[in-house]
């Protein structure tokens, strides 16, 4: 049945048949909803060599689905996939520039928050992640990455950026660690001083020490929301730890977006020490803003420490 409505549809778009596309689509989804309502069977449940493996099973079955449902628009599953170019905008495009809203386009970066301390290096580091896709109940949710890996046996003697590519389930998630070599704990605080944040405008601060060059950990990124700020002015950062190096530096910085370009960017500098404060400002025009640093040792001084 699935092969029918496929070859007739496939021939349907080929015509640009577009009334007989859309009744073999709507037939396809009935179908396909009765399957899922258990009220029609399908015949591969029943087939002994697809059930022997899961995996392969639940595949098979994606494609067969894609097929069905998204080909007309899209292409046959094992089509080759060509992506044109394209313009995204954050304002409406004109008439004859076609172009896409700016929340069609997917961010691949997970946002970590804590740590609240920070991560003394003393045992090889091991990597675990859990990542599902959410179901319409907990037991139809589905496993994306399912891992827990030796990533670093043995610490480098110098302040370094490691990445490792893993490949789980149905991804490959990308880590990086920030190794910074004698080092102290950095606590950073902003509060708004003077003027307000714009509604429209995207914040973004985030730290780096020069160690590490110019990676940078995201303190906080606010994204299409308000910039959270209580009423005392501090604004609520998603991670306020950071390592750095005993001769090196402490860079704060905050970034002001506007329609995917920055539309201005202010950073600081901190000396590091091994006890008390450090204040300086961030000065972006409309907004005004201190930054304190609160400097302290860790339970074992001269050991490494993760950024």
């Amino acid at each position: 049945m699935e092969d029918e409505v496929q070859r007739a549809a496939v021939s349907s778009w080929n015509e640009l048949d577009y009334e007989a596309e859309a009744r073999l689509v709507a037939e396809a989804r009935a179908s396909w909803d009765r399957k899922a309502r258990g009220e029609e069977e399908d015949e591969e449940d029943h087939d002994p060599e697809m059930t022997l493996d899961y995996y392969a099973y639940q595949a098979k079955k994606f494609r067969n689905t894609w097929n069905i449902l998204y080909f007309g628009y899209f292409g046959r599953f094992e089509d080759t996939t060509r992506t044109p170019p394209m313009r995204f905008t954050e304002k409406p495009p004109p008439p004859d520039c076609p172009a896409y809203p700016r929340t069609t386009l997917q961010v691949p970066n997970l946002k970590l928050t804590g740590p609240s301390r920070a991560v003394l290096l003393v045992d090889p580091v091991t990597i675990e992640a859990d990542l599902k896709v959410k179901g319409r109940t907990e037991s139809e949710d589905k496993h994306l990455s399912f891992l827990a890996v030796p990533f670093l046996i043995t610490i480098p003697l110098e302040s370094c950026l490691r990445t490792r590519d893993f490949t789980s389930k149905l991804s490959t998630l990308r880590f990086g660690l920030a190794i910074v070599v004698l080092s102290v704990e950095a606590t950073i605080s902003v509060r708004v001083r003077g003027g307000s944040w714009p509604d429209g405008l995207r914040a973004q601060f985030a730290a780096h020490t020069v160690s590490i060059g110019r990676e940078e950990v995201v303190l906080l990124d606010s994204g299409d929301d308000k910039l959270p700020v209580s009423d005392d002015g501090t604004i609520t950062l998603g991670r306020r730890v950071a390592s750095v190096e005993v001769s090196g530096e402490l860079n704060v910085s905050v970034k002001a977006w506007q329609g995917g370009e920055v539309f201005t960017h202010r950073e600081r500098g901190f000396k590091p020490k091994e006890a008390g404060w450090s204040y300086g400002t961030l000065d972006v025009g409309f907004c005004q803003m201190d930054v304190s640093v609160a400097w302290s040792l860790l339970s074992s001084y001269g050991e490494n420490e993760a950024l």
